[in-house]
């Protein structure tokens, strides 16, 4: 039953996202053929330049507009009247939660998996994938001088587990954000009202503790290459893992006891 929960929550999301996808790659295209068309006219040097503008706004609104998406979503099947139908289903709210912060997150992902794609449409070729990999193993062979041969590898992932962290927790935050919006008269300027709230209380936490314990900061820095990436990274992870931790519960407390959908 759960995997249809999810399976329900991709269609809703890429019902939308797909077709976005499709324009971008179709733009890539065309900038593509017109580059290999090599004629001097104005008509021509317009029509160039404007399917590169809409190929430049096209991937810059797709980052904004999937984050967007996973929002709108949130909202409308969670607070709004399909809430009514949501809620009658055989999930708790923490079900719910969890299930909208993994799929928006992999709706985050596989837009910069698109984006990318866009790049090989457009640049793609020998000459592309040459200096793609020349540079890849150039940052790769720096990073092992540096840190030591092996490690560069485990760097990387925890780059990518830092990121996912971070994800989450902004995603999360925004949930948490409408949950408590809704126990308002007017849900949006609530939602927006508690966002920013959040938002200023974590960065005025965020600004005493490090005020308050500069040794972290010092040790940090004081450390050697290697061993200061894994306290640095470790100090993200664990920044984002409370604040993910935190708007969950947030989140589930008020979606699970203070739901309000009048």
């Amino acid at each position: 039953m759960l995997k249809k929960l999810y399976k329900h929550e991709f269609i809703g999301l890429y019902r939308v996202l797909l077709p976005l996808y499709g324009l971008l790659f179709a733009l890539s295209g065309a900038v593509r053929l017109l580059s290999m068309i090599d004629v001097n006219n104005k008509v021509y040097d317009y029509i160039n330049g404007l399917t590169v503008g809409l190929t430049g706004i096209m991937a810059v609104g797709l980052m904004f507009a999937s984050f967007v998406l996973v929002i709108v979503n949130f909202y409308k099947s969670l607070l709004g009247k399909q809430g009514y139908l949501t809620f009658s289903l055989p999930f708790k709210a923490h079900s719910h939660i969890i299930c909208k912060a993994v799929c928006g997150a992999v709706a985050a992902v596989t837009t910069i998996i698109a984006e990318f794609i866009a790049l090989v449409i457009i640049f793609g070729g020998y000459d592309f994938f040459k200096e793609l990999h020349i540079f890849f193993k150039t940052v790769f062979k720096t990073a092992n001088d540096y840190f030591g041969t092996g490690k560069t590898t485990l760097i990387c992932t925890e780059v990518v587990i830092c990121a996912l962290a971070v994800l989450l927790s902004n995603i999360l935050m925004f949930f948490a954000a409408m949950a408590i919006g809704q126990q308002f008269k007017n849900k949006v300027l609530g939602a927006i009202l508690s966002y920013f709230g959040i938002y200023f209380a974590i960065q005025t936490v965020m600004t005493v503790i490090m005020s308050l314990v500069p040794r972290i900061l010092d040790g940090i820095m004081n450390s050697a290459p290697f061993a200061a990436t894994q306290k640095y990274f470790a100090l993200i992870f664990v920044i984002a893992a409370i604040q993910v931790i935190g708007y969950y519960l947030v989140a589930n407390y008020f979606l699970s006891n203070k739901l309000n959908l009048e």
